[in-house]
């Protein structure tokens, strides 16, 4: 039985400061400990979400998601002198990998700056150049490379919708966007977040409400919106909510 849920550009910051590059780890390392995790998690109306699973927007017509993908590029910890530079380019992929394990230094940190999507050095490359567990190999990129284009998707979302909650969800949802048009920097405050030597958790929650919840200034209603491939009225919407959905937990 799938699990309902009732639900009811962000400004952009330059910041000149001096990079330190830190040094990503795998999971299975066992020589360097990390102490930075970078986790994105889905929730719907306060409560974590799982994909496959449905909620309630507020014009009463559920929405099942079953897959949701994005990149996140040149992301850093700053405080307030210096940054450090977490990782050139990552995809979070609810279905695969949503969390990153990184070594930097310590102290504290007070913002989280990121671009959503990716950058246009990286973007049109050729996939098959990559490492094939890159995030822009041929596997690791895991379908976010458009064959028929050059470039990647920046955001993958798929899924199902109906009319109400009597009828079954068979309207499709595909909203994929990307070119550099929608290449964008996010900017988060956070409050004292101290790396010490042991692993200290960043959660940035990503509320579905926000994205898909009809507001007055900036409807979107994917049971008529819900396809978008590159770039468009609909990308250009999707992503801007998309965007504004982000909060430190």
């Amino acid at each position: 039985m799938k699990s309902i849920f009732y639900i009811t550009l962000f400004s952009l910051t330059l910041i000149a400061c001096k990079k330190e590059k830190a040094q990503i780890f795998s999971l299975e390392n066992d020589v360097v400990y990390p102490n930075v995790k970078l986790s994105f998690e889905l929730t719907a109306n306060g409560l974590p979400f799982v994909l496959d699973s449905s909620f309630v927007t507020n014009q009463n017509y559920p929405l099942e998601i079953n897959k949701f993908r994005f990149y996140i590029a040149n992301v850093q910890l700053i405080n307030s002198s210096d940054s450090v530079l977490l990782s050139d380019i990552q995809l979070i992929d609810f279905e695969d990998q949503f969390s990153y394990k990184f070594s930097i230094t310590k102290g504290t940190y007070s913002t989280l700056l990121l671009n959503f999507g990716v950058p246009d050095s990286l973007n049109l490359g050729d996939p098959t150049t990559y490492e094939n567990d890159s995030p822009l190999g041929i596997y690791g990129s895991n379908g976010m490379h458009w064959s028929w284009l050059t470039g990647y998707r920046f955001l993958a979302i798929d899924g199902y919708a109906a009319n109400n909650v009597t009828e079954p969800e068979n309207i499709g949802v595909s909203l994929h966007t990307g070119t550099e048009n929608l290449y964008q920097q996010k900017h988060l405050e956070i409050d004292s977040f101290v790396v010490t030597d042991q692993l200290n958790e960043l959660v940035v929650q990503i509320a579905l409400e926000d994205i898909f919840s009809i507001n007055q200034t900036d409807t979107l209603d994917v049971r008529t919106e819900n396809q978008s491939h590159t770039f468009g009225p609909t990308a250009i919407k999707v992503t801007n909510r998309f965007l504004n959905s982000w909060k430190i937990k």
